[in-house]
């Protein structure tokens, strides 16, 4: 079953990105109205994969207690967080955009923090593939 769900999450992750092209495009024929419209949308769309994404490893965790857990499922855990914080905070700092009203440096400011958190998440997933890399190799090898 969370084949099928994370089948869904990568879907929806594809198509904001396939979102931040299209808006690319609008960015390069001069269209900022219609580029802030798309990236506003890739947010939400990123809104919702981040949310799907921790509902549905919730549930695959919620027989394991904390201490019970691996590794691999607490850093993609915290990772899963991080990302819907960041998916947050571009919804706001893309409806400012998007709202065309002035709001000084507290927009370019709000999207310059929200760089470093997406790294971060990148890296907690990173990490968490190793986790998992290593436990799969650890127990061919008891197997063999």
């Amino acid at each position: 079953d969370s084949v099928g769900w994370n089948s869904v999450i990568s879907c929806l992750f594809i198509s904001a990105g396939i979102g931040d092209v299209v808006a690319f495009f609008y960015w390069l024929a001069k269209d900022p109205n219609t580029e802030n419209t798309v990236l506003l949308a890739s947010s939400y769309v990123l809104f919702v994969m981040a949310i799907l994404a921790l509902g549905f490893q919730a549930n695959d965790l919620h027989d394991t207690t904390w201490e019970e857990a691996t590794t691999a499922d607490k850093v993609d855990l915290v990772a899963n967080f991080i990302v819907l914080v960041a998916t947050i905070m571009g919804i706001v700092f893309r409806d400012m955009d998007h709202s065309q009203k002035d709001f000084g440096d507290v927009n370019n400011e709000i999207e310059m923090a929200h760089l470093p958190i997406w790294l971060l998440s990148s890296i907690l997933y990173v990490t968490t593939d190793v986790f998992r890399y290593k436990g799969s190799v650890a127990m061919l090898d008891t197997h063999s």
